[in-house]
């Protein structure tokens, strides 16, 4: 049959050709690529820091006494107010009761002086209405008018006194409410530093108190991000398998010459973990950015190298061999300063089995590792 000589090489042709399509796609290396993207440069800076609480110290008398009874013990949680320390009273009390007897005396001083000068004042203004008449008597009116004098100079004198005597009340019951030694702020008691029968001195301390409720943390900051920080500057803090939200409050002005470091304050957004104290070590993720944009690929695009960074594009369906010059590392990311262009397919899985010019088959692109597509 002569017609089906013809048939018979069509199929064997389209076998063959099969056959060869079936091969080069063998030949061609499966590769995950990602294109070169322009983004924001953020880098990730972590900080070592420490906990630390914005009141601490020790609470001191403000009078002198013995101490009566001591109120908290050490680890006690005390509220701003809070009565600490009692001192003895009686003595106080007495200061108080000699002061009050003090101020009743001048004002009743007060009281007569200002009589004796009204009748004074009356007698002296009979004398004065005589005056020009012929039985005006001017010796006695020169008297009486010193009288007036010494009497106006009496009573500011015991105005005077009954002053200080008030304020001798006022300061003697003050030490009085000062017997009950309170807490300044709320906090932990961390020591006790008295006992009964104790005598006290002004200004020695009584406890140490730590305000848990204030909490901050102080991390070094290197020199060279300081332009890139500013109050407000947000940091995550990794503790008790949960991420807690710090802020930047202030950079303090000074320096550590043999780091080149400041310290800086964060203050936590929420209220602080309970389990956290006063000296503990933390780690702080800070996010820096500098308010430029820059090429980026994935780190899993660069090729192990000895003197040269390298990794491959693919152009029509072909692996080229590229040298890149890098920038920073942007957490999975780096930033590529040349050697690229936006939208460029980079190889991301695969790559460590190509050489430049190997023909390539894209399996997929790989997600983006911020989640959008």
């Amino acid at each position: 049959m002569p017609g089906r000589a013809p048939i018979l090489g069509t199929v064997i042709a389209a076998l063959l050709a099969a056959l060869s399509g079936a091969e080069a796609a063998r030949a061609q290396l499966l590769v995950a690529v990602e294109r070169v993207r322009v983004e924001p440069v953020v880098r990730e800076v972590t900080l070592l820091g420490r906990v630390v609480a914005r009141f601490e110290g020790e609470v001191a008398s403000e009078v002198a006494g013995s101490v009566a009874e001591v109120l908290v013990r050490s680890g006690d949680s005390v509220a701003r107010g809070a009565p600490l320390v009692r001192l003895e009273r009686a003595r106080m009390e007495q200061a108080v009761a000699r002061a009050r007897t003090a101020v009743a005396a001048a004002e009743a001083d007060l009281a007569a002086a200002r009589g004796e000068l009204e009748l004074l004042e009356l007698e002296l203004a009979r004398l004065t209405r005589l005056r020009g008449s012929a039985a005006f008597p001017r010796a006695r009116f020169e008297n009486q008018s010193k009288q007036v004098r010494i009497a106006a100079q009496r009573l500011k004198a015991t105005e005077a006194r009954l002053a200080a005597a008030r304020v001798e009340l006022a300061a003697r019951e003050r030490d009085l409410a000062d017997s009950e030694i309170r807490a300044p702020f709320s906090g932990i008691v961390l020591e006790t530093l008295v006992s009964p029968g104790r005598y006290l001195r002004v200004g020695e301390p009584v406890v140490r108190l730590l305000d848990t409720a204030e909490l901050e943390v102080e991390a070094e900051v290197p020199r060279e991000i300081l332009p890139e920080l500013q109050p407000g500057q947000m940091a995550r803090m990794r503790l008790f398998d949960q991420n807690w939200i710090l802020v930047l409050r202030t950079v303090i002005p000074v320096e550590d010459p043999r780091t080149a470091s400041r310290p800086a304050r964060f203050r936590f957004r929420t209220s602080p973990p309970a389990l956290l104290a006063a000296g503990q070590a933390v780690e702080l993720e800070l996010r820096i950015s500098s308010g430029e944009s820059a090429l980026t690929v994935p780190k899993d695009a660069l090729l192990p190298h000895d003197h040269a960074d390298r990794l491959f594009v693919v152009r029509d369906q072909r692996a080229e061999e590229r040298r890149v010059i890098l920038g920073p590392f942007l957490g999975e990311r780096v930033v590529v300063r040349d050697g690229l262009a936006p939208g460029e397919l980079v190889v991301v899985r695969g790559n460590e089995r190509l050489r430049d010019g190997m023909p390539v088959r894209i399996a997929s692109a790989r997600a983006r590792s911020d989640g959008r597509p």
